[in-house]
């Protein structure tokens, strides 16, 4: 979205984001939605119109939540740059072990009060701004607040089923530069070096582009690189990468089943990998897969 010419010198130092109609004295209220009439208009994920280490606290309340899982770690990480050291960061978010824990009690065995309770977990869904996308539980939260420079004063239950947290900013932990690039491209092949320390290959950066184009968030493309790195492939996956260049996807499935099983490929075989790999599946996670089929380790025994 675009940004607000916004001087953080004519505001209060301290920050209170998702205010929606929460707006209070003494702080700079943010909300992305102009219809609160917030003094500044932003997306909390993402505050490049303020400064680096300049707030001593910031309000988070019933915020969280409505953020995805994947921009989790990245949103803290972005709320730690904006603190000064020591600053204070505040949150309220849903337990999900408490609100579970309830479901199951046996004061709560009518439709209405557990629809009650599913609301606070799953939010009220009246609106876009409505939905619960991400819930917590004290370890997560508190792992997620360490990786994000964090360290937590207090941690306590609030209004029967949420998680209250103080927390101090430890350390300065800003998040991945590489989130900000401006061309999906260049993120690409920053992203493929951060994370598997080699350019990117045309099916990937391909298939990742279509993705960006389409919705998927940066964050999550760096956690799918992750997880590629993680699980690496064997040593008996690698001499077959060659087919990997083979531009075509059926005669890349043809030649799976030629050099790696060591027969013809069957049309059912020839459309489920197919499928798979118009769907975006990585080639070489298929080739890994195959290598440590049964067949293949029947057909090496032979």
């Amino acid at each position: 979205m675009t940004k607000q010419a916004f001087d953080p010198a004519l505001h209060p130092n301290k920050l209170n984001l998702g205010c929606g109609f929460d707006k209070r004295q003494g702080y700079t209220n943010v909300d992305i939605d102009s219809y609160h009439a917030p003094d500044l208009v932003a997306d909390v994920t993402d505050l490049g119109a303020l400064p680096d280490q300049y707030y001593q606290q910031i309000l988070a309340l019933d915020l969280l939540e409505h953020l995805p899982r994947f921009k989790c770690l990245s949103t803290l990480q972005e709320w730690n740059r904006v603190l000064c050291p020591g600053g204070e960061l505040e949150l309220k978010v849903p337990d999900a072990l408490l609100l579970l824990e309830q479901l199951k009690g046996v004061d709560n065995q009518t439709a209405d009060q557990q629809q009650a309770i599913i609301q606070n977990l799953m939010g009220t869904q009246h609106q876009d701004g409505d939905f619960h996308l991400n819930t917590f539980t004290e370890l997560t939260l508190s792992t997620q607040l360490a990786e994000a420079g964090f360290e937590i004063d207090e941690l306590r239950s609030a209004d029967g089923w949420m998680i209250h947290v103080r927390a101090h900013k430890r350390e300065h932990c800003p998040p991945p530069g590489l989130l900000r690039v401006a061309d999906d491209r260049e993120f690409l092949e920053q992203a493929y070096q951060h994370c598997l320390s080699r350019p990117s290959d045309p099916d990937g950066r391909n298939y990742y582009l279509n993705r960006l184009n389409h919705g998927m968030a940066r964050e999550a493309v760096l956690i799918a690189l992750t997880e590629q790195r993680t699980s690496a492939p064997s040593a008996d996956a690698q001499p077959f990468a060659y087919l990997c260049e083979i531009p075509a996807d059926t005669e890349f499935v043809l030649a799976l089943y030629r050099d790696i099983l060591k027969r013809d490929a069957d049309k059912p075989g020839i459309d489920w990998y197919s499928s798979r790999l118009a769907g975006g599946d990585q080639r070489m996670a298929i080739i890994q897969e195959l290598v440590t089929s049964d067949e293949y380790r029947q057909s090496q025994q032979e």
